[in-house]
């Protein structure tokens, strides 16, 4: 997901990821990035994305893994 190797997310990464697992349409992807993004900086940590994301994505994710423990066609 972190296309950028920065250790944040951003609204595009974000964006890629939805499309990949095939959840864009069911997210309002401003309303998700503000309500993970708690400290308002643009950037989205790891522990604002683990404590906010949703259910149903961490579903789709966790449905999409590999063997590698990796989501196929989501950059790293």
């Amino acid at each position: 997901m972190d296309a950028d190797k920065s250790g944040d997310l951003d609204r595009t990464e974000i964006k890629n990821a939805l499309v990949c697992l095939g959840l864009a349409d069911q997210f309002d992807l401003d309303k998700l990035v503000a309500a993970l993004d708690t400290d308002a900086n643009g950037s989205i940590s790891i522990e604002e994305f683990k404590a906010g994301i949703p259910k149903e994505v961490l579903q789709a994710m966790s449905s999409k893994l590999n063997e590698k423990g990796l989501i196929e066609g989501l950059a790293a």
